[in-house]
């Protein structure tokens, strides 16, 4: 009975060992629930279950092979887990009764709404909220592209408005006369003429001043003739515009004369106060970017300069006519020597009648004369 017995139990642990090595490759899903029985151990569960657990398993990791495959259902597990919070979340407003919800809470929702949802849930909420509140979403979606509008027509209005008062970047950029840009345009179309027809012989190099240039050469020189050519309109138009605005500067100078009796005044805080505001660099910036900005910018630091001082300007109304010392830098553009400013503006007037008849000479004369003048719009004498 004894021998039995211990044969019984020496065979046993044999037969496990047996059972165990002879017993099929398991399935993922049973690998995965015994992994979740390791986890969340049961209080049924018995050591022995749990020990034969643990020796399957770490039988099962030596395999490269079905490690692998354990791996992969895990992160099947995350990726289902995200996509279920993310489902959860955008059925947050299934889940609002939006009849327990009053007219101003429904309306800063619809607020709030349009700022963040797109257009297809915004729709989505809007049946959701009833009538009133979709009204609302349609109201606010409709501002909001009428805002857009209007932010890209004051883009597209800045940009135009910037290109006609700022100067054009060319090489023509210094050409201040439509007399000088008339003979630049000369000059560039007949040297296009002449290098292209250089081109169409069979010189492989080119001298200039002692120098050889290559026929790649002259093709790139002949390229960027080219270019500046093709700036002539810009640059025109530039002028066009820089003689608008010399004209609307003499006419702020004659406004702020009537305005501010301190003008001509050495000993005028007003005047001191404006001359420290306009000798800043940052005006001079301005000036030569955009010269009928700079020209309305000084004319508002007269303003300032006034206010800042506490001095009275002119009753409006009633002209002042003060006599005017002749600027320093006033000189007559054809010999050269000041002249009084009746005389001046004499000769302007007969240059600009010529210059309206065709006359290139008078023509030049006269911008000459306005460029000079330039220099003294809003600067008190001395």
């Amino acid at each position: 009975m004894q021998d039995t017995q211990d044969t019984g139990n020496v065979t046993a642990p044999e037969q496990e060992v047996m059972e165990t090595e002879s017993s099929e490759p398991k399935s993922l899903d049973d690998i995965r629930q015994e992994r979740l029985e390791r986890l969340n151990p049961s209080a049924e569960t018995e050591p022995e279950d749990t020990q034969e657990i643990e020796e399957t398993t770490e039988d099962v990791d030596e395999d490269p092979i079905e490690e692998s495959s354990i791996d992969a259902p895990e992160v099947e597990d995350d990726e289902s887990e995200e996509e279920e919070v993310q489902e959860g979340e955008e059925d947050v407003l299934s889940q609002i009764d939006w009849d327990a919800l009053d007219d101003d809470t429904r309306s800063e929702i619809a607020t709030q709404a349009v700022e963040t949802l797109p257009v297809d849930k915004l729709a989505e909420l809007a049946k959701k909220m009833g009538s009133g509140s979709g009204k609302r979403i349609g109201e606010l979606t409709g501002q909001i592209k009428d805002l857009k509008s209007q932010i890209a027509a004051k883009d597209q209005a800045l940009k135009e408005g910037i290109q006609q008062i700022a100067k054009p970047q060319s090489a023509l950029a210094d050409i201040r006369s439509q007399g000088d840009l008339d003979e630049a345009q000369d000059k560039i179309k007949n040297n296009i003429r002449f290098y292209q027809k250089w081109l169409g012989g069979d010189e492989e190099y080119f001298t200039h001043e002692g120098k050889d240039f290559s026929r790649q050469d002259v093709f790139k020189y002949v390229e960027s003739l080219q270019d500046q050519y093709d700036d002539i309109p810009k640059q025109r138009e530039y002028l066009r515009n820089l003689e608008k605005s010399m004209s609307d500067a003499e006419e702020l100078q004659k406004k702020a004369e009537s305005e501010f009796t301190w003008l001509h005044d050495n000993d005028s805080k007003a005047g001191k106060l404006y001359d420290e505001m306009v000798s800043s660099s940052d005006i001079a910036i301005i000036e030569s970017i955009a010269p009928s900005v700079g020209y309305k910018l000084k004319y508002q630091l007269l303003h300032a300069a006034n206010s800042m001082s506490g001095e009275k300007s002119a009753p409006k109304g009633k002209k002042i006519t003060l006599p005017r010392r002749l600027p320093s830098t006033a000189r007559d553009s054809a010999a050269g020597s000041a002249s009084p400013k009746s005389r001046g503006d004499v000769r302007v007037k007969k240059l600009r009648s010529a210059a309206q008849t065709g006359d290139l000479k008078a023509a030049r004369e006269l911008r000459t004369l306005e460029i000079q003048n330039k220099h003294s719009l809003f600067k008190r004498t001395t």
